[in-house]
């Protein structure tokens, strides 16, 4: 039974095995999970397509290299040299290609439902996957940083004008992350150290900010978060930031490092994955851990986000379990209150997000206000209240009585 005072909500929402796939098609290149419709599992000389909401399971004599699937049920495969999409609906093929040859594609995914990206040695490319005579175009070239690397993820801005490749390694101290944030206006890349990165849109004072998050763990260093403002213009002022914020792994984790990160564009929340199953929840705003704990014994390879919940889907490694993780919207605030002791950020949460928990907490910070004479913060307390608590009558009287009288010039 999940335990109640969690900020999160746990569910395992299916078993791969029992639904008839092999583990040894679960891992890494054979099952690929590119929205929160559909699994695509490449097994031998067939491929298994399942339906999420269901778990219902199609299978076609598909043999091929790779097969991603897109949530607009959009086939893609890779045959050699041969890359061809599929409309599963409208049962026809929609476009194709020939990679050139001295080429190969190591790593590619859905980026939008109709648009695929590659990495190959050099170079990422774009292509429109949905049209038919639609040729690849080339984004940008692969930075030096990563070569040595196996490319496990590729992301693409809200906004088109930012891209990431994630790559991993072997090094002298683990398994190292490299990884190349581009940007398609200014045309230049900028190596980083890490193994997961995502971005997202929040809010601001009152204005949208896109921002770029990030695990930085370079060896011989505390690993640590980093969320800030890209492609904001200069002219209107410095871009939002936060202080990096250390990420604290446990004591049993030597070794581990982040293998995934989602964002909860409702409660932006970012959901971090590790090698070892460990999950790690941050605010978004402030890089605070709201929480750590691990859910699984096994990797989970594969994660997207999950609209049904806000939260995020995962597979593990060889076990196939399909797992859903969301936040607990009636435990986050008070678990931030009385666990993590943070009554201040219990409370910006609070009124945010408009979740319950700090209804005690807005009070005494609104009498505090009214006390000290502080009507315009009490005022602005009472306007961000969640639920409207303190949007009263009674509330806008003791305001309008507690404000300083003020004098009557003679006419």
């Amino acid at each position: 039974m999940a335990d109640a005072s969690l900020p999160i909500v746990f569910q395992k929402l299916f078993d791969l095995p029992q639904l008839g796939i092999n583990p040894e098609f679960i891992k890494f290149g054979m099952l690929t999970m590119e929205g929160d419709q559909n699994l695509c599992i490449r097994e031998g000389g067939q491929i298994a397509l399942m339906n999420l909401k269901n778990g219902m399971i199609q299978r076609r004599p598909i043999a091929a290299d790779g097969a991603i699937y897109s949530s607009s049920e959009v086939l893609a495969l890779r045959s050699g040299a041969t890359v061809q999409s599929y409309s599963m609906t409208q049962k026809q093929k929609l476009a194709t290609f020939q990679v050139p040859a001295g080429e190969t594609i190591g790593f590619w995914c859905w980026v939008n439902d109709s648009a695929v990206a590659y990495v190959t040695a050099n170079a990422v490319f774009h292509w429109n996957a949905t049209r038919a005579g639609e040729q690849p175009r080339k984004a940008f070239d692969r930075h030096a940083s990563l070569a040595g690397c196996q490319v496990i993820n590729y992301q693409v801005s809200q906004d088109n004008k930012w891209f990431l490749v994630v790559g991993i390694k072997k090094g002298a101290s683990g398994i190292e992350g490299q990884m190349q944030l581009y940007s398609v206006d200014k045309r230049v890349s900028q190596p980083l150290k890490g193994h997961a990165g995502a971005f997202a849109q929040i809010t601001v004072q009152g204005r949208k900010a896109q921002v770029f998050c990030f695990a930085e763990m370079k060896p011989g260093s505390a690993p640590k978060l980093y969320v800030m403002e890209v492609g904001r213009d200069a002219s209107q002022g410095p871009g939002f930031k936060i202080q990096p914020q250390d990420i604290p792994f446990p004591a049993d984790a030597a070794g581990d490092f982040p293998v995934s990160m989602q964002v909860s564009s409702k409660h932006d929340i970012l959901y971090m994955m590790t090698k070892m199953g460990y999950l790690f929840l941050f605010d978004l705003h402030t890089g605070t851990c709201l929480f750590r704990k691990r859910v699984s014994p096994d990797p989970i390879f594969a994660t997207c986000p999950h609209k049904a919940t806000n939260g995020i889907l995962g597979v593990t490694a060889g076990k196939g379990a399909v797992l859903s993780v969301s936040i607990n919207e009636r435990s986050l605030v008070p678990f931030v209150r009385d666990t993590l002791h943070k009554p201040e950020l219990a409370l910006e949460l609070a009124g945010r997000l408009g979740l319950p928990g700090a209804e005690k907490l807005y009070l005494q910070r609104f009498q505090g206000l009214i006390q000290r004479g502080d009507i315009a913060g009490a005022a602005q307390v009472a306007a961000t209240s969640p639920g409207g608590m303190l949007r009263t009558a009674e509330t806008l009287s003791l305001i309008h009585i507690s404000e300083p009288t003020r004098p009557r010039l003679i006419s």
